[in-house]
């Protein structure tokens, strides 16, 4: 199953909206990634990241990653010059 994780706080609305109109999705929640870490063998599945923060270890185990898209144009917390060396992840904000 095709997984996007959510590192940004959404309402149980949104969430729901989301999960309507992509429901080949699974959605996981997890805006604080310090309170709840996500195991390499999870971050090996996520396709998406809906967020702006993601560090060089967690791309390291991010092999399935494809899109990133940050809420906001802030993209420091992302390790870009890795992402661009890899040349096929999209980022939009």
């Amino acid at each position: 199953m095709n997984i996007v994780l959510l590192r940004v706080r959404l309402n149980q609305a949104e969430i729901n909206q989301l999960i309507k109109e992509f429901p080949d999705y699974l959605f996981l929640s997890y805006p604080d990634p310090v309170l709840k870490p996500i195991s390499p063998d999870n971050w090996a599945r996520v396709e998406i990241l809906f967020g702006n923060q993601l560090t060089k270890e967690e791309w390291e185990w991010a092999s399935a990653l494809k899109w990133i898209h940050s809420p906001s144009p802030s993209l420091h917390r992302l390790p870009l010059t890795d992402i661009k060396s890899q040349g096929t992840i999209l980022i939009s904000d």
